[in-house]
């Protein structure tokens, strides 16, 4: 993550060092990424950056972060007290859906995209779902409706990594190949209920209720 000198810049070179950086890592993958296009588009020395980050990898945690921040979306939202993490993953595809009905992709979606052609970034992003998980209050509440939290902490892990891919693979699909986003709704709804049920099914966690 960033380090202080970062955090300490004025909110204007702050703001431009991170547009510069949010518009390379939505056009291409981590590996081609250009520390000189960044510095550049920023207007800052190339020596600047390395005393605001250690490297590309750790730039691209940072972008994560902030490109997953919701949780003003989800207060707002209509979910009520008894949604799960099911319903949240749900809100979240209906919101980036909702962008791409208007023939926009967010950022989180363009970067999902770039994210998705590299593995280094796929292990990056799971890592950071995982650390989301288990630091976010928000994410936490959902979790633990969803009687989550009574499990292995290894098998919590695996299924926030089996949703994120669910989510992710949903959404590549319907960016890269165009795919009918009503039948993809439909098709998520029935992914996540199928993922609910065998969890279920597994922990017997119906029954704890």
């Amino acid at each position: 993550m960033p380090k202080d000198t970062f955090f300490n810049l004025d909110d204007d070179k702050r703001e431009r060092v991170l547009q510069a950086s949010i518009t390379e890592y939505t056009e291409v993958p981590l590996e081609k990424v250009s520390i000189k296009k960044i510095v550049e588009a920023a207007g800052i020395p190339r020596g600047s950056f390395y005393q605001y980050f250690d490297d590309k990898e750790d730039l691209l945690r940072y972008l994560i972060s902030v490109s997953r921040h919701q949780e003003k979306e989800i207060q707002d939202s209509e979910l009520n007290e008894s949604a799960t993490v099911f319903d949240l993953i749900y809100f979240i595809f209906g919101k980036e859906i909702s962008d791409l009905r208007q023939q926009k992709a967010s950022v989180r979606l363009q970067m999902l995209n770039q994210i998705s052609k590299s593995p280094r970034s796929m292990t990056i992003f799971n890592e950071e779902l995982t650390q989301k998980v288990s630091q976010g209050h928000m994410f936490r509440e959902f979790w633990e409706r969803a009687g989550l939290t009574r499990l292995p902490e290894e098998d919590q892990k695996n299924i926030m990594s089996l949703l994120s891919s669910a989510l992710k693979d949903t959404l590549i699909t319907i960016l890269q190949e165009g795919s009918d986003k009503e039948e993809a709704s439909l098709l998520f709804r029935r992914k996540l209920e199928i993922i609910q049920a065998g969890i279920n099914e597994v922990y017997h966690l119906d029954n704890e209720k």
